[in-house]
């Protein structure tokens, strides 16, 4: 678990069934992620099921997951974020989803500066990359906000072939970011 000024980070569990579900239900929430999109709320519930399950086993056998967020005043999960293993580029990933209520709170940003100290700071990982599909503005500025680099287009599977932009940041970078503070 990590805390953050106004958000929990913990692994997603089957409480988080319902409210990720109407995540993945609402079509602005997964407009640039259509690998989350569902036709309705039982779609939506099958997919956060699987989603639950997979991200659980990741956790026990790589380490790695996204976390749910969930707002410490209240315990309301507002969305995802975290890092995963991502073999086609044998890298690591972050990721990040907000429900549409909480959007331009900075909550996304809060929460991937936690990710990025676990990825590189607790986990000692070389570099982090963000995978964001073209049209997506919101998600290269908070790439472009936490130090991360464009490097180029590149076809993403999961994304059904289309094509993403890369964004990069190494450790040395980050580190470099802050200062010496660490």
């Amino acid at each position: 678990m990590i805390d953050t000024p106004r958000l929990r980070l913990l692994p997603l569990d089957e409480a988080d069934r319902e409210p990720l579900a109407r995540l993945f239900a609402d079509p602005e929430v997964t407009r640039f992620l259509p690998q989350l999109a569902a036709a309705n709320l039982d779609a939506a519930r099958a997919l956060a099921s699987q989603r639950i399950e997979r991200y659980a086993a990741q956790w026990r056998t790589q380490g790695l997951a996204p976390w749910a967020l969930r707002l410490r005043q209240d315990g309301a999960l507002v969305g995802w974020c975290g890092l995963r293993a991502t073999p086609e580029f044998d890298a690591v990933e972050m990721v990040w989803l907000v429900a549409r209520a909480h959007w331009g709170r900075g909550l996304a940003a809060e929460a991937a500066r936690a990710a990025l100290d676990y990825g590189f700071m607790r986990r000692g990982l070389p570099r982090l990359i963000a995978l964001i599909l073209p049209g997506n503005s919101a998600s290269v500025r908070l790439a472009e906000r936490l130090g991360m680099r464009y490097e180029r287009h590149v076809p993403v599977n999961y994304l059904g072939g289309g094509a993403a932009q890369l964004f990069r940041l190494t450790r040395t970078d980050y580190l470099a970011s802050l200062g010496g503070a660490r």
